[in-house]
């Protein structure tokens, strides 16, 4: 539940600081995703995967 309140206020802060769009692109340009791709098993471990995908790319 920490983790996941971490991750929140950090993505929140990126989207409210840079936008949506910078938001996104970050996420592309810092390979956030292959990330999340190359641990998604760790990420499964910690309940997270879905969870993280829907935070970053703000779907829901």
């Amino acid at each position: 539940k920490y983790l996941k309140s971490i991750l929140h206020e950090t993505v929140q802060i990126l989207h409210d600081v840079k936008g949506k769009n910078l938001c996104l692109k970050y996420f592309s340009e810092e390979r956030v995703y292959s990330y999340i791709y190359n641990n998604m098993e760790l990420l499964k471990d910690l309940n997270l995967d879905m969870y993280f995908l829907e935070l970053f790319l703000l779907i829901k």
